[in-house]
């Protein structure tokens, strides 16, 4: 891996009342035509007010659909998409979402009449970029109006063309004058793209690791491409136990800088946030929250951040605050984010289930599989939570981890204690090392150990678990695949550590810090 550190320490209205003589023939009063006139011109100009008044008003929130076009595969139009995302919630846009598709009836319904929808047609040509962006008003598409409204933007260099189409978006943003957000040279355009669209397939990181580190090499001051580029590092630093020493410290320093030159960026913090989370500490997490959202109080992924720091910390009423008023500025089946685990410890099993409902009938990977088998287990439902475990193992997308955690689940819904026993101790060879361990993940494995009986090996990775910074104490005591090992002599003690620790997060973060 290059070594970045110089690049980033440079860029670190009322109707007249009636009158007895009204019904007068008009032509004996021949101002009445005026004043009738008059009236009918008032009554135009009243409405036309008021239009532009609620256009200017905005939208309430934007959803974005994902990119189209011949020329970009999924992965890139997802790209795209993203980068248009980035550039609205950067630039103080409303609540912003990302879909694959329009939604149907009901869930255009969800949006009222103030989203502003808008999908953008891209075309490439050679190095350039060709874009139609099409908008519409949520209203008006759920009643069935001919509502788009396309704007096509010529083949020009990839840089101008984006900020064109923000311009032409009925929106107020803060001014992007002097940030560099996207790379000027058309080649560099494209590959950041493509690493973008790779940063969630596990199989791509390595190469797109080498775009991002090729761009910055040659534009320094590329905003997106250090976001991409921490991204990227984070994605590989929860899934290789080979990573190199200081990937940790690089991913945190690129995400980083992005903060330091678009304060409050939403993507960069709620990245950090992870980041900090996934590694055990939810207080550096929390605070760069708390930082963001005084810039973009508005924005959605800073809300997911407070509620996964929060849950981890064993903040239930905080997190739940957080889940809670990001689904208020956008319903969570829009928003992107899904399996909100607060609803989960909190015993809220309706809640939960409905925060899994992602994209209709569509699960987007490993992870909201697995937690579907894992929420029909804790139900009893051994053969549905069987089922939808299969699913998760042979799912293509997410973390490879969950693919083998759910691999170790299906095994015990079977009633196959060997085979899970094996499938739990490979995982484990898998994540030795790892610079990123996730303790909410370890907790998952102290279960899966105590449902197979393993009561001492369940303490153990529970122990493992709350040193990596898992410290919700409810779920400690309430968690349905835990019973026996609340009997263990150990267990007393453990749980002491992990309450006492909560109370300090509970004294520092409350929900008033946040405005929740």
């Amino acid at each position: 891996m290059m070594r970045l550190d110089a690049a980033l320490r440079k860029y670190a209205v009322p109707t007249p009342p009636s009158s007895p003589r009204a019904a007068q023939p008009l032509r004996r009063r021949p101002g009445v035509n005026f004043l009738i006139a008059l009236s009918i011109l008032a009554s135009l100009a009243l409405g036309a007010l008021a239009f532009v008044q609620l256009r200017n008003r905005g939208p309430e929130r934007v959803l974005v659909i994902r990119a189209g076009g011949p020329d970009l595969d999924v992965f890139q139009a997802e790209a795209l998409s993203v980068f248009l995302q980035d550039h609205l919630e950067a630039l103080g846009a409303p609540p912003t979402g990302l879909l694959p598709a329009l939604p149907d009836g009901p869930r255009l319904a969800e949006l009222g009449e103030r989203t502003l929808v808008v999908q953008p047609i891209a075309r490439r040509h050679g190095s350039a970029l060709g874009l139609e962006l099409r908008q519409a008003w949520s209203g008006a598409l759920r009643r069935g109006k001919p509502a788009w409204r396309g704007t096509v933007i010529p083949p020009g260099p990839p840089a101008q063309v984006l900020r064109e189409a923000l311009q032409d978006l009925p929106l107020r943003l803060r001014s992007s004058e002097g940030l560099r957000m996207m790379p000027r040279e058309p080649g560099g355009f494209w590959d950041l793209i493509r690493a973008q669209g790779w940063h969630r397939f596990q199989p791509r990181l390595g190469e797109a690791q080498l775009l991002t580190e090729r761009l910055l090499q040659s534009e320094p001051d590329c905003t997106t491409g250090w976001l991409v580029y921490g991204d990227i590092l984070y994605r590989r630093l929860l899934s290789d136990p080979k990573s190199l020493s200081g990937v940790r410290e690089s991913a945190e320093s690129a995400l980083a800088s992005v903060l330091k030159r678009v304060p409050g960026h939403p993507r960069a913090a709620f990245l950090l946030s992870e980041l900090h989370t996934d590694s055990g500490n939810q207080r550096d997490a929390l605070e760069a929250l708390r930082e963001a959202q005084r810039h973009n109080p508005r924005a959605i992924a800073i809300y997911a951040g407070i509620a996964y720091a929060g849950r981890t910390s064993g903040l239930l009423d905080l997190a739940r605050r957080a889940a809670d008023r990001s689904n208020q500025l956008l319903p969570r089946i829009h928003s992107g984010f899904a399996a909100e685990n607060t609803y989960l410890y909190l015993g809220d099993l309706a809640a939960f289930e409905h925060s899994l409902q992602e994209r209709p009938n569509t699960p987007r990977d490993a992870t909201i599989l697995f937690y579907r088998g894992y929420l029909a287990l804790a139900r009893g439902q051994k053969e549905k939570a069987r089922a939808w475990f299969q699913q998760a193992a042979n799912q293509e997308t997410g973390l490879g981890e969950f693919r083998l955690l759910s691999r170790a689940f299906g095994h015990i819904a079977a009633g196959e204690d060997l085979q899970a026993l094996e499938a739990l101790q490979h995982l484990e060879r898998q994540r030795t090392g790892l610079r990123i361990p996730d303790g909410e993940f370890t907790f998952k494995m102290a279960e899966a150990h105590a449902l197979l009986g393993r009561r001492e090996a369940s303490l153990d990775l529970l122990t493992r678990s709350f040193a990596q910074g898992f410290g919700c104490a409810r779920w400690y005591r309430e968690s349905p695949f835990l019973l026996s090992v609340r009997k263990a002599p150990r267990w007393p003690s453990l749980l002491a550590r992990v309450e006492e620790r909560q109370q300090l997060f509970s004294n520092r973060f409350t929900p008033r810090a946040f405005g929740l």
